[in-house]
């Protein structure tokens, strides 16, 4: 019978003190390290609670404490054999390994997504840009400067949404809209309230691929507009919030933006002597209303008779 001191792991490894001193240092070095990762981990979890991805943190520290553990646990069973132990540690280990290594392959493309530190300083001055834009328009709508003249909605609505076409495509959007009726009003702040309204829909969406539709309906005065889309909703308790400047609700505050469009949409709304206001509730997409006069033109003038011709032929469309 063979003598344990005849098994060449003995005579090769436990005989030569310096191999046996330079495998417990590796062996305690790695092991410390993996649990001060692991340590790193668990605190940057407790202090970013905000991030997405906690359970994926969680797991690569997992992963990292038991090839720690399979490390000191070797040291141990130089001396002590429980060969049972050190290898139902690795088989733990393994079993972590091959579990992380499934999910992280699906991950990479939301990883390979993460905007660099340059997308992200470039996303901050074109964000800044966009609120001094927004704070001068606040400002000259405030102030009452309005262009007073007749405004085409049907090919203002189709620039709006060819200047949106990127994030038309990027969403799969649907957007349609009935005949559109001509107004009077400044067209460049009405084209501001189409394209606000617009892009708000195409931000804030559900699980489904976006879905507006702009509609119209001739009232006893006024040309009553509505966005309807299909996207997150908003609370009915934040429906006047909404159009505050700088009110965000939580929900919508992942999103980029100056924080003052609605506003902006009400000062020109209410400028032209029109209201505006939202119908939705969480989960159900929202309407946005918006009312411009119908101001009648001069009688005998050419807009006049073309003016009525449209407004006859015009389909109520809702």
């Amino acid at each position: 019978m063979m003598r344990l001191s005849d098994l060449p792991h003995d005579q090769c490894f436990l005989c030569d003190h310096t191999l046996v001193s330079l495998h417990v240092a590796s062996n305690s070095l790695i092991a410390l390290s993996f649990c001060s990762i692991v340590l790193t981990l668990l605190y940057f979890v407790y202090k970013r609670r905000d991030m997405s991805l906690q359970w994926l943190a969680l797991l690569c520290g997992a992963l990292f404490l038991a090839v720690g553990t399979m490390q000191a646990i070797g040291i141990w069973t130089m001396w002590n054999p429980d060969y049972w132990l050190e290898e139902g540690m690795k088989a733990v280990t393994a079993a972590l390994s091959v579990v992380t290594a499934i999910i992280l392959w699906p991950l990479l493309p939301k990883a390979l997504a993460i905007p660099t530190q340059a997308q992200l300083e470039l996303a901050q001055r074109n964000l800044r840009g966009q609120l001094m834009r927004d704070l001068l328009t606040y400002s000259s709508v405030s102030r009452g400067e309005r262009r007073r003249e007749s405004v085409n909605c049907e090919p203002l609505v189709k620039n709006v949404i060819t200047q949106l076409n990127s994030s038309i495509q990027a969403t799969r959007a649907t957007i349609t809209h009935c005949p559109l009726p001509v107004v009077m009003g400044d067209r460049n702040q009405i084209r501001h309230v189409f394209q606000n309204l617009i892009s708000n829909a195409l931000k804030f969406t559900g699980s489904e691929p976006p879905n507006i539709h702009v509609s119209i309906e001739r009232q006893e005065t006024d040309w009553l507009f509505s966005v309807v889309d299909n996207g997150i909703g908003i609370d009915p308790d934040f429906h006047d919030h909404i159009f505050r400047v700088f009110e965000r609700l939580p929900a919508r505050t992942a999103c980029v933006g100056s924080g003052i469009g609605l506003a902006i949409c009400k000062q020109i709304i209410e400028s032209h002597g029109g209201r505006i206001w939202v119908e939705s509730e969480l989960g159900k997409g929202s309407t946005f209303y918006f009312t411009i006069p119908a101001v009648e033109p001069v009688a005998g003038t050419r807009w006049a008779q073309s003016a009525h011709t449209a407004m006859d032929s015009m389909p109520q469309c809702l």
